[in-house]
């Protein structure tokens, strides 16, 4: 059921929406994640904590040019005057972020979000005919890879194929809810003006619809 799918991508999509704001206003805890990884295994801590880092550097990067970014020939990563880059950008998220700014990542994100929101609110109308059986499904996958765009860069032509079968099934299923809407307006109309017709004559007279009242 597509109403069961769309349902459990609350979670994910929560998490895909936070830890990038939560991580440019600086909110996430790095400090004691790391020390927890690092009672666990140092080496996942260690490669946790380069990564980390990297992204609070590219997002230093990025805030200089906040809104529209750098744009391309790496000009949003550090490089020494020797020309090697220092900073790896691993997350398709700050890479975003580095090249085209807020608006850009913003951008991005809602071109994979906004389909799986959309079938969250349409959800209920599963039943219905027009309601792929797919929906639930593709909005996972949407979802899926959305978080994975905060370790890595996942963001291909499938990703934009997805996003697009989910917005026309939608579309075509937000249509077919308000022909149903304006069909049922039509007919309320038609039986009131039926009614209207069986409460009187054609010679403008009215019909009795109850019993005379004697006057006295």
């Amino acid at each position: 059921k597509g109403q069961s799918c769309t349902n459990f991508q609350i979670g994910p999509l929560k998490w895909g929406c936070s830890y990038p704001l939560l991580k440019i206003l600086r909110i996430i805890p790095e400090e004691a994640i790391l020390q927890l990884f690092y009672s666990i295994n140092a080496d996942r801590a260690a490669s946790l904590g380069y990564r980390l880092l990297n992204e609070t550097l590219l997002i230093d990067r990025a805030m200089e040019k906040p809104l529209f970014g750098w744009g391309g020939f790496a000009r949003n990563l550090f490089i020494s005057p020797f020309g090697t880059i220092l900073t790896i950008p691993d997350g398709g998220w700050i890479i975003e972020l580095g090249r085209n700014g807020l608006f850009g990542w913003f951008s991005q994100t809602s071109l994979m979000l906004a389909p799986v929101l959309a079938a969250y609110k349409w959800r209920k109308l599963d039943s219905l005919k027009e309601y792929s059986p797919h929906i639930g499904t593709l909005s996972l996958l949407l979802l899926l890879n959305a978080v994975d765009m905060i370790p890595n860069d996942t963001m291909t032509l499938i990703t934009l194929l997805m996003s697009g079968a989910v917005w026309g099934n939608l579309e075509f299923l937000t249509q077919s809810v308000r022909k149903n809407q304006l069909a049922g307006v039509k007919s309320s109309r038609v039986r009131a003006s039926d009614s209207i017709l069986k409460n009187h004559s054609f010679d403008g007279e009215s019909r009795p619809t109850g019993k005379r009242k004697t006057i006295i």
